[in-house]
């Protein structure tokens, strides 16, 4: 990136060390790994979903994440498959502050939530 940037004038602050990365990167990197790792769980398939979506029984599934978090695991069915729906659905729900963190546990803490770039 720096090779790419270096005669840009755009990213000099960068170059010359004078500009620390704004706090709120560090809860906003982190939340949306936490969001794309239930999406990537959640594009997975089951044996017990519907017929276009059903798990391929004669190959091996490999499952790519953006990150581990200790409470999203590739859904084995259905019912596990709709929870992390519902939990993603919740999450984004705080994100957008639509609604309140209550029956939604998280690795992650109010600060990492907010989107506050001021």
């Amino acid at each position: 990136m720096a090779n790419t940037t270096a005669d840009d004038a755009a990213f000099v602050t960068i170059h010359s060390g004078q500009q620390a990365a704004p706090g709120f990167l560090h809860g906003f990197l982190k939340t949306a790994s936490y969001v794309m790792t239930l999406r990537g769980a959640l594009s997975c398939p089951v044996q017990d979903g519907p017929v276009h979506e059903k798990m391929p029984t004669d190959a091996p599934v490999e499952y790519l994440m953006v990150q581990g978090f200790s409470d999203i695991k590739p859904p084995t069915n259905a019912a596990k498959k709709g929870a992390l729906s519902k939990h993603l659905g919740a999450l984004q729900a705080r994100i957008g502050r639509n609604g309140p963190m209550e029956d939604l546990t998280l690795p992650l803490t109010d600060t990492d939530l907010d989107d506050d770039r001021s």
